[in-house]
């Protein structure tokens, strides 16, 4: 295999599919493949543009710290799958993608674009999770900082990158094209043209569910909101007083709108 030939992009959200297919490293790449890591509050089946990729494998994502083994023994199964020269990945503090950078032996690894995490230091990130419990499994199974290994070439790739405070190695911008997104459902999404959008949030390592609502209310009484945008991980959002979408059944996120 020549260097450089084979891409692993890992998908958590949909932001992974949709942004590594502008990146010169997918574009270069020779085999593509794709690790979903889907929950129980999503459908794989939802993810975008898979036909993009020629080989694509689903591992259901446990959350919890506690439930992390879970991962570890899907991940070890498909191991022989996971070997790329180059990763993808938006979320690089997750255990699981620090572990399957490992298994990859992948030479470079790239950060794509992932919003607060890039714009607002990770350090500064307040986590849900008991992060001694994290780092003990990370120290026991050899999942180190995938910016601390000097095995591997770092890039990121970013929106807004003169904005941008979380990044690796080399930076570079994301450029779409139209022809990148022709296939996604953009043009059923036309009835929120003009319209005012409230983008949910997972806020439940600061607040109450009762809260949150409570919150989002206010807010969209204030300002006449026409819509919820449901976020992944908010949980139940029926409390909320205007109209709710979720993009999940459309394949899509928000910036692609």
């Amino acid at each position: 295999m020549n260097c450089q030939s084979s891409i692993l992009v890992i998908s958590f959200k949909y932001n992974e599919i949709l942004y590594s297919l502008s990146t010169d490293e997918f574009k270069n790449a020779k085999v593509k493949k794709l690790l979903i890591l889907y929950t129980e509050n999503n459908n794989p089946e939802n993810y975008p543009l898979q036909d993009r990729f020629d080989e694509v494998k689903y591992i259901k994502y446990h959350n919890l710290v506690k439930d992390q083994y879970h991962n570890i023994i899907e991940l070890l199964r498909i191991r022989e799958f996971l070997k790329a020269d180059i990763v993808m990945t938006c979320n690089p503090i997750l255990l699981a993608v620090k572990f399957i950078a490992r298994l990859s032996h992948a030479k470079t690894a790239v950060w794509l674009e992932d919003g607060l995490m890039n714009y607002y230091p990770i350090k500064d990130i307040v986590m849900s999770s008991p992060q001694n419990l994290k780092r003990v499994i990370e120290r026991l199974i050899g999942a180190t900082d995938i910016n601390k290994r000097k095995d591997i070439k770092l890039i990121s790739y970013v929106l807004s990158p003169e904005n941008a405070v979380s990044v690796w190695g080399k930076v570079k911008k994301i450029v779409f094209k139209p022809s990148e997104v022709k296939d996604l459902p953009i043009d059923k999404l036309s009835f929120l043209q003009g319209k005012k959008i409230f983008i949910g949030q997972d806020m439940s390592a600061s607040i109450s569910q009762e809260e949150y609502i409570e919150l989002v209310n206010r807010v969209v009484e204030k300002y006449d909101i026409d819509y919820y945008l449901e976020h992944l991980f908010t949980g139940d959002v029926s409390g909320v007083k205007c109209k709710t979408i979720s993009l999940n059944n459309y394949g899509i996120t928000m910036e692609f709108i």
